[in-house]
């Protein structure tokens, strides 16, 4: 693993903490990306927030500076840069579940909303089901990719207090999804 993977990792693994950024920042300085390590720093001190169009956001959010990943091209949504990384997301659900793996594994994500779902109550079910903005329709695997339902507690479904409280478990659910897809640890134990 080379220097930069590993302090990435460690921005990764420890996406609350301040110091392994200010690290990487050094670092970047040392190897003579100046500006990146100086934008970073400045970012982090400041703990500016800036909302872009996500293919925007990954670009800046990319150090050193480098050209939008391809993957990250023609995805819709927005995000949110937090301390010089990517840290909140808006998107659909489809296009949530194909880029999981490598956004988690280049920004220290700890927030996710999906924007063509919400939570609906069946009394029939007597718990709560997913249903599509786009035709509501309730059909749980087919709203919601199968990956990104199962990180959900299908024993809990009936127990969620609110739709609200149903909608979080979704967003707690998909940063699962997407830190286990790259071997990070769960951010539910801290």
């Amino acid at each position: 693993m080379s220097d930069r993977a590993g302090l990435l990792r460690a921005i990764l693994e420890a996406p609350a903490d301040d110091a392994p950024r200010l690290i990487f920042a050094d670092w970047l300085e040392e190897k003579g990306w100046v500006g990146d390590g100086v934008h970073l720093r400045r970012a982090v001190q400041e703990k500016r927030v800036l909302a872009r169009r996500f293919n925007k956001a990954i670009g800046l959010g990319q150090h050193p500076s480098a050209p939008t990943p391809a993957w990250a091209r023609s995805v819709s949504g927005k995000a949110t840069l937090r301390r010089g990384f990517v840290e909140q997301i808006r998107m659909p659900a489809h296009q949530f579940a194909t880029i999981a793996g490598p956004l988690f594994s280049t920004q220290p994500v700890i927030e996710v909303d999906l924007t063509d779902v919400r939570p609906r109550w069946s009394f029939w079910a007597w718990g709560w089901q997913w249903e599509s903005d786009a035709d509501r329709r309730r059909t749980g695997y087919q709203v919601i990719p199968a990956a990104l339902y199962d990180c959900l507690d299908p024993r809990a479904a009936n127990t969620w207090a609110s739709g609200r409280a149903a909608f979080e478990a979704l967003a707690a659910a998909c940063v699962r999804f997407g830190r286990r897809s790259v071997g990070l640890s769960s951010l539910d134990s801290r």
